[in-house]
């Protein structure tokens, strides 16, 4: 089953408290939600976190979705491992 689209979208998600921990303190958690469609309507969601830059794990992921796009995830994944 082929992939028809891949959308990735930031989300950051402020804290009602502070969390503190040994690296600093942190006002928000950042993620990236994942949804891609395949050809027959399927649609699957899932998400990521984005330690340590967000922007940048979201162009890493764009870069893949292009990869991956009109192809069967299995297809690909076995044609690398070759």
């Amino acid at each position: 089953m082929k992939i028809r689209t891949i959308n990735i979208t930031p989300l950051r998600l402020a804290l009602k408290t502070p969390y503190i921990w040994s690296q600093g303190t942190e006002n928000a958690f950042t993620a990236n939600l994942i949804s891609k469609e395949a050809e027959d309507g399927t649609i699957g969601d899932g998400e990521t976190t984005t330690a340590p830059d967000a922007a940048a794990q979201k162009i890493v992921l764009e870069k893949m979705a292009r990869y991956l796009l009109r192809h069967s995830v299995a297809e690909r994944f076995i044609a690398s491992a070759g």
